[in-house]
């Protein structure tokens, strides 16, 4: 199991997020704004991924800010962006090494590739008993 952190400040995505995620018998730790997000980041709550959107409410490039603070704190952590807007290089640039990035809207299929690939696990292993309905 994986304890995913997952930066979304949409309800309604972030608990498809939260759902898919837990489908696949994962923990799915959610946080809506930057400060709830950086709590998780600082504590000692385990933590094998973040997924984070880029921008998050007030905070136009919190998600950024969160793969900065990872990086600093839990180096081994990978990360993965995304956002519904047009990904600009200044954006790109600030991606930390161990990161990827997925567009909006997505799949959740396409959401579960990139985890596993992430995670260094083949994806339809990380699938696998999860219905393949986009969700």
């Amino acid at each position: 199991m994986a304890h995913i952190l997952v930066v979304e400040d949409d309800a309604d995505l972030r608990g498809l997020l939260q759902s898919v995620l837990r489908d696949t018998g994962h923990e799915a730790i959610c946080a809506n704004t930057f400060a709830e997000a950086h709590a998780v980041v600082h504590s000692a709550r385990k933590l094998d991924l973040v997924f984070t959107d880029i921008e998050l409410g007030s905070e136009a490039e919190g998600g950024l800010r969160i793969g900065r603070i990872v990086a600093q704190r839990r180096p081994d952590t990978p990360i993965l962006y995304t956002t519904g807007r047009p990904l600009s290089d200044v954006m790109r640039e600030q991606f930390i090494p161990a990161s990827a990035f997925i567009p909006k809207p997505y799949t959740a299929d396409a959401v579960l590739d990139q985890v596993a690939l992430l995670l260094c696990r083949d994806p339809f292993t990380w699938r696998r008993g999860w219905d393949s309905n986009p969700r």
